[in-house]
């Protein structure tokens, strides 16, 4: 069943390979944030990269989690520091 929402939803298969690009990619991450105190419990703002190389910006915590493509124009250019 899950193959075939897949195949029939291509957005579905977008969140799917992002899910994977995530997982597969917190090995490379570099921390970009620690929120020791966040209203949801610790957490850290790493920069990770698809299979395409391109930026997301995770935020692992437990459990707390979300991930997000950095903004150009609010992040550096190495994505590891906002912008003032």
């Amino acid at each position: 069943m899950r193959g075939r929402v897949h195949q029939q939803n291509p957005q579905m298969r977008r969140v799917h390979r992002s899910a994977r690009d995530i997982y597969e990619g917190v090995q490379d991450a570099i921390v970009v944030e620690e929120h020791p105190t966040y209203h949801k419990g610790p957490c850290v703002l790493v920069l990770q990269r698809d299979h395409h190389g391109q930026p997301i910006h995770v935020l692992w915590g437990i459990p707390a989690n979300a991930a997000y493509r950095p903004h150009p124009k609010r992040w550096t250019e190495n994505f590891l520091g906002r912008k003032s």
